[in-house]
């Protein structure tokens, strides 16, 4: 009798410790919505494009109602569906404002240089955000190149795979969600 107890226990605790724990976010605007003593107005605005293959892309601008400090960033969003547990989940990551910049010209580059050539061996490039948002070409076994997004880093069930051709797709969209997001934020320019 000790011992199946003994062995429960050791069962319960490798399962609670095998759970994903999500890392804090770096994201300016998940700091932002963490604000104690702040009343927050959240609008959000679907982009123009909308999704790609299953990847939902909109924009959120969050207001302090006190102080009218205003932030903007990109949510971008993938489900999950388990045909054993008969259930979906739905994994949303951040983009900052100030991220989409670097994000579009890292797209870019990997669109105009890296996917261009034909690699001799297992290749990625990757872009990654603050608040844990990849986004991957890579060389795959199919001798094809591929395109990925991921939005939440501790989880692969946040990874939603592309057909290359997406790519372009999503940095046109990236670019649809900064111009909207500058006006909406009324950012003027350097």
């Amino acid at each position: 009798m000790k011992k199946l107890l003994l062995l429960l226990a050791i069962t319960f605790s490798l399962g609670v410790s095998a759970q994903e724990q999500e890392p804090a976010s770096k994201s300016k605007t998940i700091a932002f919505l963490s604000k104690d003593g702040s009343l927050l107005k959240k609008e959000f605005y679907d982009i123009e494009g909308g999704k790609v293959n299953g990847v939902g892309f909109q924009n959120i601008i969050i207001t302090d109602e006190k102080t009218k400090e205003k932030v903007g960033a990109l949510r971008i969003s993938t489900s999950y569906y388990s045909s054993a547990l008969k259930n979906s989940e739905t994994f949303i990551g951040t983009l900052d404002y100030d991220e989409l910049d670097a994000c579009i010209k890292s797209l870019e580059y990997m669109n105009d240089n890296i996917i261009r050539k034909i690699p001799e061996t297992y290749t990625e490039c990757e872009y990654s955000s603050r608040d844990g948002i990849r986004m991957n070409v890579f060389w795959s076994s199919k001798r094809k190149w591929a395109f990925m997004i991921q939005t939440k880093s501790y989880t692969n069930r946040s990874t939603q795979y592309l057909d290359i051709t997406s790519l372009p797709v999503v940095i046109i969209n990236l670019k649809n969600a900064q111009v909207q997001l500058k006006e909406t934020l009324a950012i003027q320019p350097k």
